[in-house]
């Protein structure tokens, strides 16, 4: 599962708000009950392997909202899923992309367990276009704003992607700290290096301004999240 995040154009002249509001045919995947249980037992694999710990789920409101978390290894989604209440998770939708759900039995599981398939390469827009179609249906995204993992724990550089579909949809953005899953799983690494502490921090809603472009909406999040990462590392 991943959250999208890619190159787009930020053209002023390109009407975005056009394109997002257009009607796309939409079949939101169904939340059949083993996506709440594989996430319990997910949940309590990880505490057990795990020294994790959430601040401020509270955060998180009711209806529409982007989660954008900084993305430090393959078990961020499952880290921020696992201290999600049922009805949150219910609402909350992921993507993955088409080349990796190949296989007859990966589109069944993700058809019935909150993932949206695309195909990024080739049609963004029609992906960006699903991704706005679950906001407008008062759902949750999940979108990591780098767009791949940190090559060595710091913040990389965001791509414009959810600040675009904030601005123009006007749903705000929960920016989510996530510190420590480097260390747990670096990139590179295959086996995780167990009992490390890992901190969830959720923090406060980000409401897009009238004069937000979608550069400073960009900033505003990694702000956010760059003071509280050095907060936690003085």
């Amino acid at each position: 599962m991943h959250g999208l995040a890619t190159t787009v154009s930020t053209d002023k002249h390109f009407k975005w708000g056009e394109l997002l509001r257009e009607k796309v045919s939409l079949k939101l995947p169904r939340s059949w009950v083993t996506f709440h249980w594989l996430n319990l037992c997910s949940s309590f694999f990880l505490r057990c392997l795990f020294r994790l710990r959430a601040n401020n789920v509270e955060n998180v409101p009711k209806g529409a909202c982007i989660l954008a978390p900084n993305h430090q290894s393959y078990l961020d989604g499952l880290f921020i899923m696992a201290f999600l209440k049922k009805k949150i998770l219910k609402d909350t939708f992921f993507y993955a992309k088409a080349e990796h759900v190949r296989h007859w039995w990966q589109r069944f599981m993700a058809s019935r367990h909150n993932v949206i398939v695309m195909d990024i390469n080739k049609d963004l827009k029609l992906s960006l276009q699903k991704l706005a179609d679950v906001l407008k249906k008062n759902k949750k995204v999940i979108i990591f704003p780098e767009g791949t993992r940190t090559l060595d724990g710091s913040l990389g550089d965001f791509k414009h992607t959810f600040a675009i579909l904030g601005r123009e949809l006007d749903v705000p953005i929960v920016p989510v700290a996530v510190d420590g899953a480097f260390k747990a799983l670096p990139r590179g690494k295959f086996f995780p290096r167990f009992f490390q502490k890992v901190n969830i921090s959720f923090l406060e809603p980000i409401y897009p301004a009238q004069n937000d472009s979608y550069s400073s909406l960009s900033d505003k999040v990694f702000q956010a999240l760059s003071s509280k990462l050095e907060k936690s590392h003085p």
